[in-house]
């Protein structure tokens, strides 16, 4: 956590080892933020937990919907020993809501991305 408001925090996800021990939960785990809407901004990619992920977009993770490492990046996690993304994650208490100008960078199809048949447009 960066910054914490009375309505919002504000996250960076920075390059960082992954848990050492081998009966840890690595994060992220699967989870539903039921009081918040999450808001990613990917600036770099190799996110460690999404797939498809290209520097630039964003996706946005309602409150109250399931999610977590995509099975790809799941995987890949056992192959590695730290993590290389720069990410901000915006985690409001008011709903969310995508400008205009976020159309350019928002997955608006990020809902569907665990099906495999979900491709990055």
């Amino acid at each position: 956590m960066t910054f914490n408001t009375q309505s919002a925090v504000l996250c960076s996800f920075v390059p960082r080892t992954y848990e050492q021990d081998p009966d840890a939960l690595r994060a992220p785990f699967f989870h539903r933020n039921s009081d918040f809407d999450e808001f990613i901004f990917y600036h770099d990619v190799h996110f460690f937990s999404k797939d498809n992920i290209k520097p630039g977009m964003a996706t946005l993770h309602p409150r109250g919907i399931h999610h977590g490492p995509h099975p790809k990046a799941l995987a890949n996690q056992a192959k590695k020993t730290a993590t290389d993304e720069y990410a901000v994650m915006l985690d409001g208490l008011n709903p969310i809501h995508v400008l205009p100008e976020g159309d350019r960078c928002e997955w608006k199809e990020y809902w569907a991305s665990w099906s495999s048949a979900q491709t990055v447009k």
